[in-house]
């Protein structure tokens, strides 16, 4: 008797693993553009990702460029190193980022003898906790997780009297909460790629500090992992 309840028992398992991979061969789709379609998904090794399915992300700043905040009335800023590591996440209809943008080895060109720093450390900018959505294969937005506040920044005396020392913060343009910030540019997302370059354009930074439009201006490189191996990935109509 034991012996045939041991002989169904592997049999259950055996047809529970094979369920399982036809289910999961089931789900995955290659990734089809649909031209004309209001949908934005994510394309993993030439399979479009499902709702719910996740990967981790990491940016970096292209290669001997640099990223440039600045204000109309002069406060210019310069940074030569940015990192952001966070989750790429497949919704329904939109692909959604959770990131965290950090920029260092950041000088001050204007005002004169001033610095800036993040917790003590110098010449570093980390923004709030991020959200970022595509509007389309081609465009992302990023805005606050939760209100108006893009990041703080802390300015510091550097050589004498900084005429702006202290933190302040950078918010979404006009206060406005919810989704409203920057829009950054794939320059060919629906070319399979082990990384892709996005850029901050001034024109499209919807940002504000001390009542005037904040531009964030570079270009960085994304790359996608799965199972913590970089993998090609692509953005796509759908």
């Amino acid at each position: 008797m034991s012996s045939i309840i041991g002989k169904l028992a592997a049999g259950l398992v055996t047809l529970t693993a094979i369920l399982a991979i036809a289910s999961s061969a089931a789900s995955a789709a290659p990734c089809t553009k649909v031209s004309g379609g209001h949908a934005t998904s994510l394309c993993i090794e030439g399979q479009q990702a499902v709702p719910g399915e996740e990967f981790e992300y990491r940016s970096t700043l292209k290669t001997g460029t640099s990223i440039k905040v600045a204000t109309p009335s002069g406060i210019s800023v310069e940074c030569t190193s940015e990192s952001d590591n966070g989750t790429a996440r497949q919704e329904s209809g939109f692909v959604k980022f959770s990131a965290g943008l950090t920029l260092k080895n950041c000088h001050v060109a204007t005002p004169a003898r001033c610095a800036v720093e993040h917790a003590k450390e110098k010449g570093a900018i980390t923004s709030e906790a991020l959200t970022a959505k595509t509007l389309s294969p081609s465009e992302s937005r990023f805005f606050p997780t939760t209100g108006d506040v893009f990041v703080k920044i802390t300015y510091t005396n550097n050589g004498g009297t900084c005429t702006i020392a202290g933190t302040e913060a950078v918010s979404t343009e006009g206060k406005k909460e919810g989704e409203y910030g920057p829009i950054v540019t794939f320059a060919a997302p629906e070319a399979s790629e082990l990384a892709h370059s996005f850029t901050f354009h001034k024109s499209q930074t919807y940002l504000e500090f001390f009542e005037e439009r904040y531009t964030i201006e570079g270009e960085c490189t994304m790359s996608m992992y799965k199972h913590e191996k970089a993998t090609s990935w692509s953005l796509f109509e759908s």
